[in-house]
């Protein structure tokens, strides 16, 4: 799950009237009591989100402000200041004017606001207070945090004569002109925080709306672009969620905390079953492996070397069979699963089978595990897939599958879908610990979408009706289960 949540404001955690929604906040705090950094990036001014966040989310956040330029964070000590020199504030300065003697030019230093002449703030920054005026030789005497300039700039002479020392964007539906220091950016902010809290970049969600949040969607694990984003952010973006005005953030915030808390559920069923019941032994679902993931060995047999990935593995129900039949000629079984305690003990029956050496073991969640292109000869999945985070990453995690699949390679996925959850003996409706529950119809044709030209071994659909137990309670699951089997002939 992810570690922490980067929080663009205008356009983004914002409404269009600069209030905080009620969901919005609540749904940051729900993700903060669990544990969850809340990092909130602006190209504001610390008076602004001072004006603009509630006092609880003020408390709780660590700050990026000036699109990188200033940092604040109570929780970890840090406190960084990246100033564009004066010296060069004054050539830019300097070129601004002399390319168009009336135009709007602001400078921020250090939560002062300063500028040529009175402006109207509400009107052109939609923020309380006025700036200082102050006089030319005044100005470039400042070592600027951010300059900001509204009017008609020659971008491109702009950029040519200044982009090698200076972050220059153009946000704001191009009204607005923001120039930081080149060590200032959004993206290197949220790094040097992710590095003072000891995490990793491919845990963190990261919500924006503007071009100043290109660089953080290409460098945080999970990115969400609002329905109202630019068009560039929307191509590269992991998601795109609802408006900034419809609660887009805590839509996707919402959907993350109920994914956490049915993997927290379905952790301690499996610790529970890996620990009660003894791989290949009667009396539960582990006592022997998926026929339909052996049968497609078959169709690999003249493969010298085997790439295998397993995703989802458990405690090595199919890998180990497959890891055996490597004895006889060579390859590796890739096992990569959530849970610690079904790693550790794929590994001690993988000794006890001696197939130790064939089984390479990862603790990964499904959606953050990289596929190399063409890397594997079979990939299989077997009632995994079903809890990725949302439907838009296993769409994704399908398309990352097809593309590490060899030539002739094949994938198998089993998967369910219309999973309901009926309380035994009151006939009541629970709601599935399921994160993606689609209908059998969608997911069929998800699956042909996906792996279009590619010769479609099996497709079959069997319903099936467990007896499992949910907090002390007998509870049944009933479910259509999808194997499909695909080979790569493309």
């Amino acid at each position: 799950m992810y570690a922490a949540v980067v929080l663009d404001l205008d356009g983004t955690f914002l409404q269009s009237d600069k209030q905080v929604s009620d969901r919005n906040r609540k749904s940051v705090l729900a993700c903060y009591e669990q544990g969850m950094r809340i990092i909130f990036a602006t190209a504001r001014p610390p008076r602004a989100v001072k004006w603009f966040l509630p006092k609880d989310l003020l408390n709780i956040g660590s700050f990026i402000y000036y699109n990188g330029a200033m940092i604040s964070c109570i929780h970890s000590g840090i406190s960084l200041h990246q100033p564009i020199t004066s010296a060069l504030t004054a050539e830019i300065l300097d070129h601004c004017i002399g390319s168009d003697p009336g135009i709007e030019i602001g400078i921020e230093v250090l939560d002062e606001w300063f500028s040529l002449k009175e402006v109207d703030s509400t009107i052109v920054m939609n923020v309380k207070g006025n700036p200082v005026v102050k006089s030319i030789d005044e100005l470039r005497r400042f070592d600027a945090t951010k300059i900001l300039i509204t009017g008609n700039v020659d971008h491109d002479l702009l950029n040519e004569r200044f982009s090698s020392d200076l972050n220059i964007l153009l946000t704001d539906n191009g009204q607005l002109t923001q120039i930081m220091s080149k060590k200032a950016s959004k993206e290197q902010a949220v790094l040097n925080l992710m590095d003072e809290f000891g995490m990793d970049m491919k845990n963190v969600v990261v919500f924006g709306d503007d071009y100043n949040d290109v660089g953080l969607f290409r460098t945080c694990g999970w990115s969400v672009a609002m329905g109202n984003a630019v068009p560039i952010l929307k191509s590269i973006a992991s998601e795109i969620t609802d408006n900034n005005d419809n609660d887009g953030v805590a839509i996707v915030l919402d959907r993350i905390m109920n994914t956490k808390y049915i993997r927290s559920e379905e952790k301690k069923y499996h610790d529970s079953c890996y620990e009660s019941n003894k791989l290949f032994e009667p009396g539960s679902w582990l006592h022997k492996p998926v026929k339909t993931v052996l049968d497609c060995l078959e169709e690999l047999n003249d493969r010298s070397f085997l790439n295998v990935l397993d995703l989802g593995c458990g405690v090595g129900r199919n890998s180990i069979p497959i890891a055996e039949t490597l004895k006889s000629r060579d390859g590796r079984v890739v096992c990569v699963d959530l849970l610690d305690s079904a790693i550790e003990k794929l590994q001690d029956y993988s000794k006890e089978y001696g197939v130790y050496q064939f089984i390479e073991s990862i603790i990964s969640d499904i959606e953050h595990f990289h596929i190399g292109r063409a890397e594997y000869d079979l990939i299989i999945s077997v009632s995994a897939l079903e809890h990725v985070s949302s439907v838009a990453v296993l769409e994704r995690k399908l398309i990352e599958m097809a593309m590490g699949t060899k030539a002739n390679g094949i994938n198998c996925i089993i998967i369910n879908s219309n999973v309901r959850e009926i309380q035994d003996g009151t006939n009541m409706e629970l709601e599935p610990l399921l994160e993606v529950n689609m209908t059998t119809e969608s997911l069929l044709k998800l699956l042909d979408r996906q792996y279009e030209g590619w010769e479609i071994k099996v497709c079959k659909v069997k319903p099936l009706e467990f007896l499992i137990e949910r907090n002390g309670n007998p509870v049944k699951l009933l479910t259509n289960c999808i194997t499909f089997v695909s080979k790569n002939i493309q």
